[in-house]
């Protein structure tokens, strides 16, 4: 008796099974699936839908419409809303009972929107087809998730300009709520990945679009190591539109600059009309900010950009254990200029930048500068003073420089410093001519700068060079006459040495 029910419940399945297969295959299906699709469509936009062809493959849950058409309040003889030469769309059926179907992945071939703005604030979006409640309170219209989207080649048009564009990315979710009562958008939209260039950038918003205003309460962007969130974010009339808002900003510099290291973090507000008309003030610190030579950087400043110029005010930049406080401008994001202080730079630790050699002295290096120029020629001018340590063998000294790097010139104005066991002045302009006096009785005062390893077997009693280094930076030429005294050189050693060079 089992064993007949057993197989009487088993050809049930399979007829079941094989009327699924049936109507699977069948024409209804296929007219009902794109019966659902217009009908969605034109309940969600409100505007009118046509497609030239429609395609279901029942086996791998795919479907494919050509030529799909959405078109507004725009007048006939203009460009619709939307169209698309081509979408197909995977499903995943979740449950056949509760009729939980989601959508896998969905691509679209060659999207192109067309809007227009009208200077009442209208646009050609129609409004959306709902129940009629008699209140007037929102409903929901999409309530859409998406595991994979593909969009390519896509154009967008708005008052004669065309803007091409191509989106890639997983897991978007949106709920966007109508309220007829004033026609008003509402809703949040989710993106896990966002596919930008070398980026994947993670997507959360929550805003609103009423007549002429777009509003934008909160929204997230997040790449794997900087974040940006926007807030209190408003886009007013848009035949003309203008945005306001405020922002707040964490990158990691690598993300963006090639060998850079470091956090900056940013905090401000800003106006947006055009890239011609916009203004952006604030305030930025940034820590471990490295990049070539320098490393373990801090910055403090307050900054307004505009599009013509860009001015830091009260900069405070901590590097290599001394400070830079000053401000500057960058000029049409080609030129700049800056001026302000060194202070607390010690002696030894800048000496790293030309020699991997320990210098046995220290001192304070301080003073003003100013400089101005582009990316890649910069020319300007300092001031510095080098003062003593509280310990250790006394150092001082004054500096004057000018320097053009597009000329590969730096000009030294009559500049000296005293290190323990040396004297040296130089005047002149190295690239040109330089004239250079030293007196020294202890090689350990000069050799870090001269030899670029250490040579503990080169020294003298004493030495004084009186002459010129003369030609350009890269191969200068140097011209004198040199007096030594114990001068030795590993294991020799000459007592006396005097000669032109």
């Amino acid at each position: 008796m089992k064993l007949r029910i057993a197989a009487v419940f088993a050809g049930l399945l399979l007829a079941l099974a094989g009327f699924f297969v049936w109507i699977a295959q069948s024409d209804w299906l296929r007219g009902r699936v794109l019966t659902g699709i217009v009908t969605e469509a034109e309940r969600v936009t409100g505007g009118a839908v046509k497609l030239k062809a429609f395609r279901f493959d029942w086996r791998t849950l795919t479907a494919e419409v050509d030529e799909f058409e959405i078109r507004g309040t725009e007048p006939a003889d203009q460009a619709p809303l939307l169209t698309v030469d081509k979408i197909r769309v995977g499903l995943t059926i979740i449950s056949l009972l509760a009729r939980d179907i989601r959508v896998k992945k969905i691509e679209a071939i060659r999207p192109r929107a067309h809007l227009i703005l009208l200077a009442n604030g209208k646009t050609n979006i129609p409004a959306p087809k709902i129940r009629k409640t008699g209140k007037g309170a929102a409903q929901t219209i999409l309530d859409l998730k998406i595991g994979q989207f593909d969009a390519r080649n896509g154009e967008f048009l708005l008052a004669d300009t065309v803007t091409p564009w191509e989106a890639r990315g997983e897991k978007l979710e949106a709920q966007i709520a109508y309220e007829p009562k004033g026609g008003r958008y509402s809703g949040t939209v989710g993106v896990a990945a966002l596919h930008v260039k070398q980026f994947d950038v993670q997507l959360t918003a929550s805003a609103a679009m009423e007549l002429d205003r777009i509003i934008v309460v909160d929204a997230k962007l997040r790449t794997a190591g900087s974040e940006v969130n926007l807030r209190n974010t408003m886009m007013h009339h848009f035949a003309d539109p203008v945005w306001t808002g405020q922002y707040e900003a964490k990158v990691a510099l690598k993300e963006f600059l090639k060998g850079a290291q470091g956090t900056a973090v940013a905090s401000g507000s800003g106006r947006f009309v055009s890239p011609k008309d916009y203004q952006v003030t604030g305030n930025m610190t940034g820590s471990g900010i490295g990049f070539e030579l320098f490393r373990n950087m801090s910055v403090a400043a307050d900054f307004d950009a505009g599009p013509e110029k860009v001015f830091v005010k009260r900069a405070n930049i901590r590097v290599m254990g001394g400070e830079v406080v000053g401000s500057g401008e960058l000029l049409g994001f080609e030129r700049f200029k800056a001026s302000g202080r060194l202070e607390h730079f010690g002696l030894a630790q800048v000496a790293t930048l030309r020699t991997k050699q320990k210098l046995p002295y220290d001192g304070i290096i301080g003073g003003s500068f100013k400089i101005e120029g582009t990316m890649r020629n910069q020319r300007g001018q300092a001031q510095l003073v080098i003062s003593p340590v509280k310990a250790g063998a006394p150092v001082r000294g004054n500096i004057q420089v000018k320097f053009d790097t597009g000329a590969r010139r730096i000009e030294l104005g009559h500049s000296s410093i005293d290190l323990p066991h040396s004297h040296v002045e130089v005047a002149g302009t190295l690239g040109d001519r330089l004239d250079v006096q030293v007196d020294s009785s202890d090689a350990k005062d000069l050799l870090p700068f001269l030899l670029e390893k250490a040579k503990p077997d080169v020294g003298w009693g004493g030495m004084a060079f009186r002459g010129t280094v003369s030609g350009p930076l890269d191969h200068p030429m140097v011209a004198g006459s040199a007096t030594g005294r114990d001068v030795r050189y590993q294991k020799y050693t000459v007592g006396s040495v005097a000669g032109d060079f």
